[in-house]
This record gives structure tokens, C-alpha cells and sequence, in this order.
């Protein structure tokens, strides 16, 4: 992984950054990426630049059970989905990393889906993250970093996560995803506005949704114009309200619902 070469080249040197952002969708990959950072300075026996992985420190680091490792992620009330992090939980992290690491010389954080802490929340970290102390490593991991503020996101070094799937297995979700789309077409108003409902409630399955409906409407579009077809304005006019749309949603306060039914009148 040269994600990872590069981190532990940074740790070599002591020229490491006070804030990483992990962007892409390999959340796996970034979870390594980090816990073997944080291992580094945890472990009582690394060679070469590369944690042991047997010693208590890297065990309790890799259990994610470490005292100077925190885990930062969107509140889940009882039966519904993570929808954000709070400005609440971002003052508990500030009284947490005033402390003195207990173990290490740093504290570490991991924020998992960076791009829900609300604005509130990333305005407190923003003067932390402006004027770092010296003894803490922020990790964001988001797979949208475009949601989060330009002011905050500039503040990090990013680095990039991305997991892609085989031909073969692209090629089959591509013909799953436009026979989804051409379904949702068919259905009926009542059915796409609760559909917008639900997808409202659920930032990240509402911007997948408009990232697969932007590339099915793409490739219709396509191929209207390699046959020259008559429908080739439509589904262009559908591309672009799904574009604008997605903008919408990245840039302002609106609502997500009225966004999302402006869509669904379209398709």
C-alpha cells in the first residue's frame, strides 16, 4: 500500500502532518493505514518502520482498545441510522485530548464519516485544527471530503483510499444499476416521493443513489446520441438536474426532500 509507505516515510523523517484526510471508499484500507501509524508509537518492539503486531500496545491498538486511541463516529439512536456528529461529541474530545496521552506521545482520533460532523461541530474543531497541540494525530475518514468544510479540509493533508472492482464485476453491477434505474422511471409519483423521503433521511445512501442515477443518465444519454435518438434532450436534462442537484446538496442548507422530489417530477 503506498499510502502507507508514505506515512511511515513521514514518521521516519518527523515530518508527519497534525491532520490526515482519508478520502475514498476503501474504509478498510484506512483503518490499517492509521492503526499502523498510531502503532509505530505505540509498540515496544518495532523494526524497520513496521509494528510487531504480538506486544500488548499493538494488540490493545489493533482491538481498537488503546487508552490514546480515540474513535469519534455519528450518533446512532436506537432504531434509526447515523446521522451526524454533534458539536456535543466534539466538545467530549476537546475536554479528552487536553489531557496528556496516557501511554504515548500522542493521542490519536479517528473521526469515521467526517463528512456527517455538522458545521457547528467542524467550527470548534476548525480552531483546534488551526492551532494543533502538539501532542495529537487527527484521522477523518470520509468517502464524500467535499462535504466537509473547504476551511476545515484545507487544514488537512489528504490522502487517497480507493477500492475498485474487477471488469467482470463492474460489468454486471453497470447492468444492475440501469435496470434499477429504468425501474425507478416506471414507478408511479406516490412511489418516487417516498423513495425521496427515505433517501432524504440518510446522507450517504442519498449521495450514492444521485452518483449512480448521474451515470446511468449519462450512459442513456450516450447512447441516444450514438443512435441518434430522439430521447437525448430528455435524459440530457435529467443529467444536468442531477448534477445541479448533487451540487445543492454538497453546498447549501436545502432540503434534501424538495431537492430530491424536484428529481423524481423529472425522471
Amino acid at each position: 500500500m503506498k499510502q502507507w509507505e508514505l506515512l511511515k516515510k513521514s514518521v521516519e523523517a518527523r515530518a508527519f502532518s497534525h491532520a490526515y484526510l482519508f478520502s475514498g471508499n476503501d474504509d478498510a484500507s484506512k483503518q490499517e493505514a492509521a492503526i499502523k501509524f498510531a502503532m509505530l508509537f505505540a509498540c515496544q518492539n518495532a523494526k524497520q518502520g513496521e509494528p510487531c503486531l504480538k506486544c500488548s500496545s499493538c494488540k490493545s491498538m489493533r482491538n481498537l482498545e488503546h487508552p490514546d486511541l480515540v474513535i469519534v463516529k455519528p450518533l446512532i439512536k436506537e432504531g434509526e441510522e447515523a446521522k451526524e456528529i454533534t458539536i456535543g461529541q466534539v466538545r467530549e474530545l476537546l475536554l479528552r485530548v487536553s489531557v496528556s496521552p496516557w501511554a504515548m506521545p500522542f493521542t490519536f482520533v479517528l473521526f469515521k464519516d467526517a463528512h456527517l460532523i455538522n458545521q457547528e461541530a467542524q467550527s470548534a474543531l476548525l480552531k483546534l485544527l488551526e492551532n494543533p497541540k502538539g501532542n495529537i494525530v487527527f484521522f477523518f475518514f470520509s468517502e464524500y471530503p467535499l462535504m466537509i468544510l473547504e476551511t476545515v479540509r484545507s487544514r488537512m493533508q489528504e490522502m487517497r483510499f480507493w477500492k475498485f472492482p474487477s471488469l467482470q464485476e463492474e460489468s454486471a453491477k453497470a447492468k444492475e444499476e440501469m435496470r434499477e434505474f429504468e425501474r425507478l422511471k416506471k414507478k408511479t409519483l406516490h412511489e418516487k416521493f417516498l423513495l425521496a423521503k427515505e433517501l432524504s433521511e440518510s446522507q450517504s445512501l442519498m449521495q450514492s443513489k444521485i452518483m449512480l442515477w448521474i451515470s446511468c443518465a449519462r450512459i442513456l444519454m450516450l447512447q441516444d446520441l450514438a443512435r441518434k435518438a430522439s430521447g437525448i434532450q430528455q435524459h440530457a436534462k435529467i443529467l444536468r438536474l442531477l448534477q445541479e442537484t448533487r451540487m445543492l446538496l454538497n453546498t447549501t442548507n436545502a432540503s434534501p426532500r424538495l431537492l430530491l422530489e424536484g428529481v423524481m417530477l423529472e425522471l
